[in-house]
């Protein structure tokens, strides 16, 4: 991530995510010239309790199964699948190739496209995830936090499951998803991913808590209303 003021700017450029929104009062606390204040400490078992009931089911050869989204460190999306004794997860470049998945109820043809996430039994009976629903619940079921005029979910996976990584996803008005993304080890320190009515914010890890801080803009970033200085990913929209 930028280090420098610099290579900030630089960055906002290249995202391409700055866009223009009304003037509103910030009604969060600029931080002292000493550094940045602390805005929030989330616990992560919370954010990951939230999130695990982003769950989506379908009836599928008589047998339910089961659903949710997950993002790697990348922002690679992840689908972890499960039904009767059977639980797996893969990432969706793997499932837009295609594959069979060893169950002890028979394979499992998995397919994504267009359409969605296709599950398929031998016998020939089939389900089908669709990514925006898929989106939707994670977006719905997880903690939000709102910061003046942008809401972001907050994503955690230790690595149990699928890949560790620190992630916070928002929607615009249209419906449309964008992830913000870092790895773990990036979060022992700041990691600033927004920039909005001239407060910067931030966050980190400390010990088993998401903790927000908050700054003043500095001077070379006051002339754009909202920016995101991180690494951000469209995952739907144009």
């Amino acid at each position: 991530m930028p280090s420098t003021l610099a290579s900030l700017a630089a960055s906002v450029a290249l995202i391409g995510t700055v866009v223009s929104l009304p003037d509103t009062p910030t009604t969060q606390p600029l931080a002292p010239a000493a550094g940045p204040a602390v805005v929030a400490r989330v616990p992560l078992a919370r954010i990951s309790a939230a999130q695990s009931k982003a769950v989506l089911s379908a009836d599928l050869g008589g047998l339910p199964l089961t659903a949710r989204a997950s993002f790697d460190s990348n922002a690679t999306l992840w689908v972890r699948l499960s039904r009767g004794a059977w639980s797996g997860a893969y990432d969706e470049t793997t499932l837009i190739r295609g594959l069979e998945a060893t169950t002890p109820e028979g394979p499992l043809r998995l397919q994504f496209d267009a359409a969605g996430l296709h599950v398929t039994t031998a016998s020939g009976a089939s389900a089908v995830f669709v990514k925006q629903a898929l989106l939707d619940r994670l977006y719905n079921a997880a903690l939000r936090r709102k910061f003046v005029l942008v809401t972001y979910a907050l994503l955690y996976e230790d690595g149990a499951g699928t890949p560790a990584s620190l992630c916070l996803l928002r929607r615009n008005e249209k419906g449309d998803y964008f992830v913000s993304y870092q790895t773990l080890a990036e979060m022992a320190n700041v990691q600033w991913f927004l920039g909005v009515n001239m407060v910067l914010y931030g966050m980190k890890i400390e010990a088993c808590e998401l903790v927000f801080v908050s700054k003043p803009v500095p001077p070379e970033m006051q002339a754009f209303t909202f920016f995101e200085p991180g690494r951000v990913r469209a995952l739907t929209g144009p």
